[in-house]
């Protein structure tokens, strides 16, 4: 006798695919808690037996143990292995001929894995002004081994210098911002970002400079001289900020009410200096110069 198999492929029209599974959830490039299974039946709802199957994974994850063909409760089963990328992952099982039966899709929720480094997406290497907050927020990143952002993970926050919100939690994004402001003393300032769970920190750097001219002296400045002739040193004065820092690059004009100055007018230097030459009036007794702090009220005499 000669035996003829055919395959009875079923059709949109009398096929119905559903899913048995309760929730499709688990951790990135892990296998999900459960297998998935989907049932078969024709539209009267008779279960559909030995209906060939097929598994496939659209976003980087695999199928295993998967069930060929639907069994005598036309259900049809397979382990789900998720992708390495936490969100949505997406599959399709294939019910008969693709050219009678559309794919059943498949929906996956993947969640990150433990948090595994700590990055500094953005705010470093800012500079500012002491004792000020920072332009733009330092923003640090939890990630698992794949690179997917974990939300929910406590960082702590410390500034060798100024202050910042010591305690925050990352978001959705996996990310946690705070302004920094900057200590009171002028030049290179440190923060360092922890996670609670790592031993491993991030640290984020800035640059502090001085604040407005709030304050001018004269420094060792000559008590006495000979009339009509300069005095032996230059006179200098400094001009600091609010926190004592020096101020580079202030204008200061200098004016004597006898004798010459030269010149009338500098910059003060990194160490927020600024000198002239005193040239005394040809009159023995008190003679005075002063220095003004160019656009501002500050002024000292000597």
């Amino acid at each position: 006798a000669l035996v003829v198999v055919a395959e009875a492929d079923p059709t949109s029209r009398n096929a119905v695919i559903t899913l048995l599974t309760d929730s499709l959830t688990g951790e990135v490039a892990t296998p999900l808690g459960e297998p998935v299974v989907v049932h078969v039946a024709d539209s009267s709802g008779l279960a559909l037996s030995d209906v060939p199957v097929v598994w496939t994974a659209l976003d980087g994850g695999a199928f295993s143990l998967a069930d060929a063909r639907t069994d005598s409760l036309g259900e049809a089963r397979a382990h789900w292995r998720l992708g390495p990328k936490a969100g949505r992952q997406r599959a399709k099982v294939q019910v008969g001929n693709p050219r009678t039966t559309p794919p059943f899709a498949l929906t996956a929720m993947a969640t990150p894995g433990v948090v595994a480094g700590i990055e500094v997406v953005s705010g470093d290497a800012q500079r500012g002004v002491v004792g000020a907050p920072l332009a733009r927020a330092v923003v640090i990143r939890a990630r698992d081994s794949l690179g997917n952002p974990v939300s929910g993970v406590r960082v702590s926050l410390r500034p060798r210098t100024g202050k910042v919100d010591s305690v925050l939690h990352t978001g959705s994004d996996g990310r946690a911002s705070a302004t920094w402001t900057l200590g009171t003393t002028a030049g290179p300032m440190r923060l360092v970002a922890r996670f609670d769970s790592l031993p491993d920190s991030a640290v984020v750097t800035a640059t502090g400079r001085p604040g407005a001219a709030k304050e001018i002296a004269f420094a060792n400045a000559p008590a006495a001289g000979t009339a009509g002739r300069a005095l032996p040193k230059l006179v200098q004065v400094v001009v600091r900020d609010r926190y004592g820092n020096p101020v580079p690059n202030a204008t200061v004009r200098f004016s004597v009410a006898a004798g010459t100055v030269l010149p009338l007018q500098g910059t003060t230097d990194a160490s927020g200096r600024a000198s002239t030459k005193w040239t005394l009036g040809p009159k023995r007794g008190k003679q005075t110069v002063t220095a003004t702090v160019k656009a501002t009220a500050l002024k000292a005499t000597h």
